[in-house]
């Protein structure tokens, strides 16, 4: 696997604790946390407010992730798609559970796909405010 840019670090995870509120059905609380043998060279993120003051609707984000590019193929490189958080009144009507889950949309042709499931949603500010869990789309 490539990073453009970047340089590839391995890590054994020794631990990971999933969310005690994981509904496999529905998707929710959709998120482990992995405790590693030894900490990453790389740069921290910074967590969104637990409050939602990082992922007001209109914000611009980013979504990240290797998905299936074409056909069967896992992407090589690290995908990146312009995404825009979504007020919680549309979330509603694709039977989201807006208490626990927010939406964030992309232009026709772009955003997460399979294998993106678990990929960061980053705001333009730096801000990791979600975890890809599931793809919906919409004929509008």
């Amino acid at each position: 696997m490539t990073i453009k840019g970047g340089k590839v670090e391995k890590i054994r995870a020794i631990e990971t604790f999933r969310h005690p509120l994981y509904n496999s059905t529905w998707s929710t609380y959709d998120v482990a946390l992995l405790n590693f043998e030894k900490p990453s060279t790389h740069s921290s993120v910074r967590l969104g407010d637990a409050g939602g003051s990082d992922n007001k609707p209109g914000t611009m984000a980013t979504v990240l992730g290797w998905g299936i590019m074409s056909g069967e193929d896992f992407a090589q490189l690290l995908q990146s798609a312009d995404a825009e958080i979504i007020p919680d009144t549309e979330c509603a009507k694709y039977a989201i559970d807006t208490d626990a889950m927010l939406c964030a949309g992309a232009k026709r042709g772009k955003g997460i796909c399979g294998g993106d499931i678990g990929g960061p949603l980053v705001t333009n500010n730096g801000v990791v405010v979600g975890i890809a869990s599931a793809l919906f789309t919409s004929a509008d």
